[in-house]
């Protein structure tokens, strides 16, 4: 297993070990992949989860793709990596979806801050957190109606990672 697949089976797990305080009736709405790189022709069940509430857009994804490759002294190699962790939400009447979007995102800040500052020992250390506003997402609006997305970067370091 490359680092990469590591460092992404480790967060998926995390996140999909809390799916019930997400709302998830199962962990199967946090997905592999975002959606960007999912088929046009199956967004909906991509996104329409079993929730508490009922079926609704709800859905949280992750990706790991490699940022560069860092060849140091004393032959230590390190591999930079960025954790991409994104969640599709309804709106809801009155903005109740931002609302517990911003709710549930803390749930996944705590989880990942649990996971100690190297994600339970698959990275060395975490050079960067940002995470975007609340956006709209304007071309699945006209299918599903108005979905929030949300985008959770984390800038990671493996030294002497696996290239496998």
């Amino acid at each position: 297993m490359t680092s990469e697949e590591s460092v992404k089976d480790e967060v998926l797990n995390e996140l999909r070990s809390i799916h019930l305080q997400l709302g998830f009736q199962d962990d199967s709405w946090i997905h592999d992949r975002l959606l960007e790189f999912y088929g046009e022709t199956n967004r909906a069940r991509y996104l329409y989860a079993d929730t508490h509430e009922g079926k609704m857009i709800r859905a949280w994804a992750v990706d790991v793709a490699p940022l560069e490759l860092d060849l140091e002294t004393f032959n230590r190699t390190a591999l930079r990596l960025r954790v991409v962790i994104e969640a599709y939400y309804d709106l809801e009447e009155s903005g109740a979806g931002r609302e517990r979007l911003r709710e549930h995102l803390n749930l996944i800040i705590n989880t990942i801050k649990a996971m100690n500052r190297d994600l339970n020992s698959t990275v060395s250390l975490i050079r960067a957190w940002t995470i975007t506003e609340p956006q709209v997402l304007e071309e699945a609006a006209a299918t599903a109606g108005e979905i929030l997305q949300i985008r959770m970067e984390l800038d990671t370091e493996i030294a002497n990672a696996s290239f496998s």
